[in-house]
């Protein structure tokens, strides 16, 4: 038995190597998969505070545009956080207002346009008993437990609280969160962490202002096409694509499918298949020119990259998931590509330009 033992050749080499690989990758999946589920058990933390890092990136030039004009960090991050409360608010309130108004005669439009479908076949109209049977079903659900409704508000106000705590606390006092993070990180990858961390922020500050810039310009276009054809509720629709546009490549799409039923409710066929047609033509126009234009020199993702990291976030976290996975792997990717270069003591203490939030973040925190 020695003999024969002494005789086995040992294993490849690359047989070691991709062994060694496998396990290593296990391991992070594992650590990965522990992360993810803490956070979703977590999820009224980890939802605002990603999005108040996601607000602050997208505030970060108006702070310091008022910077600019002598004013303090502090003040000029209430006078940002004002501001946007102030549109949002207002935005908001007046699309809840005109939704309340226009929707009981939109709800009986729809109904008249339903009847108005000549369904022969079978099957066809099986599922749309199925489909109305449904909804009657959700909506005895929804009228029974007020207490779900009152724990869903109340768990909604203190998550917007939370996130606009967070993006305003980043955009008065990032550089001592900063300064704080980097301290707690080994010596060695000090260095490292505040050459890459810059990079990561302005990756993700290109990334939401580019994108609002993309939503803005399909809610705008959706609006006013609903306008000139006299559709209801326009301005409020084109609101609710500008939100559904924050999620890549099928955001607008599914967000805009309620413009169009609202379409076909109030003008039929036509006015829906035209207002589909613009909603395409949209986002051929985003996927061609605006997404490379606005969004490309920040965020350095193939479209491939961007498939693959909204279906994963989908999957695991749904709408917040697909919302967050574009951001995040945009991050990481950018992250991973800064190549931390050896500077001298003397210019890892200079105190860059600011910025915004990472305005002062690269000055060398005291051991």
């Amino acid at each position: 038995m020695s003999n024969e033992s002494a005789r086995r050749s040992p294993p490849p080499a690359q047989l070691v190597d991709a062994a060694g690989w496998v396990w290593r990758a296990l391991v992070l999946a594992a650590g990965a998969w522990v992360l993810l589920q803490a956070a979703k058990r977590l999820y009224l933390i980890t939802l605002p505070f990603s999005a108040g890092i996601l607000l602050a990136a997208l505030a970060s030039p108006l702070v310091a545009l008022l910077r600019r004009h002598r004013l303090p960090r502090a003040l000029a991050a209430l006078i940002a956080g004002l501001a946007g409360l102030a549109v949002v608010g207002g935005v908001g309130t007046w699309v809840v207002y005109q939704i309340v108004g226009q929707g009981p005669s939109l709800l009986a439009s729809a109904e008249n346009a339903l009847s108005d479908l000549s369904i022969s076949n079978q099957q066809l109209s099986a599922l749309r008993d199925n489909a109305i049977n449904a909804l009657q079903q959700q909506a005895e659900n929804l009228a029974g437990p007020a207490w779900t409704g009152l724990v869903t508000a109340t768990e909604t106000l203190v998550g917007l609280f939370i996130a606009v705590f967070v993006s305003l606390y980043l955009l008065a006092r990032g550089d001592t969160v900063w300064h704080w993070l980097v301290g707690l990180l080994p010596r060695r990858a000090r260095a490292g962490a505040r050459q890459t961390g810059p990079i990561i922020w302005h990756t993700l500050g290109g990334w939401m202002r580019g994108t609002a810039l993309v939503a803005l310009f399909h809610g705008t276009v959706v609006a006013t096409t609903a306008f000139i054809m006299g559709v209801p509720l326009a301005i409020p629709l084109g609101a609710l694509v500008f939100l559904g546009s924050f999620i890549p490549i099928v955001g607008g799409l599914v967000f805009g499918g309620f413009a169009v039923l609202v379409a076909f409710a109030s003008h039929g066929w036509v006015a829906a298949v035209i207002l589909l047609g613009v909603l395409l033509g949209l986002n051929q126009f985003e996927a061609h020119v605006l997404q490379p234009f606005l969004i490309g020199r920040y965020v350095e993702l193939n479209a491939l990259a961007v498939v693959a990291a909204l279906t994963a976030g989908t999957l695991l976290w749904g709408v917040a998931g697909a919302i967050l996975a574009v951001p995040l792997t945009a991050a990481v990717h950018a992250g991973l590509k800064a190549r931390p270069k050896p500077q001298p003591a003397s210019e890892s203490a200079r105190v860059p330009a600011d910025d915004g939030v990472d305005g002062d973040c690269d000055r060398t925190p005291n051991p």
